[in-house]
């Protein structure tokens, strides 16, 4: 079904303004594998620029430090289409909130599309301090993809045959 939705999701390009996808399930089920192939389909075929993050990674490049980060934090409001993968694996501080809420409030409220991909189900990233608007602005903007199944990178080797 996910892979459907996915599918579906470039092949009606362009999109409502803002229309988001929030790929959310256990390890290993192909989230980040169909986000970033959206993004690399979309960026193939309808030549619109877009960047993939990996949320933990994202907040240790933008943690202050000897150059300014504000250029960072502008591209990610502003390119046309951003993946933010892993959500809610990242350590969370409320820095580290305040950060992911300027990023997605603003692709909120300017209607630009993200996929986002996380482990942790909205309801429990809304028990995070401090995530409640947060979670809010990816109810609105994303249409949420339950992905469940084992994991793709695990199961081929505990049964010692190939995942096709």
């Amino acid at each position: 079904m996910a892979h459907k939705i996915a599918v579906e999701y470039v092949k009606t390009w362009p999109k409502e303004q803002g229309e988001s996808l929030f790929f959310v399930g256990p390890v290993g089920t192909g989230k980040s594998h169909l986000a970033r192939a959206i993004l690399s389909t979309m960026i193939r075929r309808h030549g619109i620029s877009g960047l993939a993050a990996t949320v933990p990674n994202l907040m240790d490049d933008l943690r202050p430090g000897d150059e300014d980060k504000g250029e960072q934090i502008e591209l990610l409001k502003r390119v046309p289409l951003l993946v933010l993968d892993d959500l809610g694996a990242q350590k969370t501080t409320p820095w580290v909130t305040e950060r992911l809420f300027v990023i997605i409030n603003a692709r909120y409220d300017d209607l630009l599309p993200t996929v986002i991909t996380s482990n942790a189900y909205l309801e429990d990233l809304r028990k995070i301090p401090g995530w409640d608007r947060l979670v809010d602005r990816i109810v609105e903007m994303a249409r949420a993809v339950r992905m469940d199944g084992k994991s793709y990178r695990v199961v081929g080797k505990l049964t010692g045959k190939e995942v096709q």
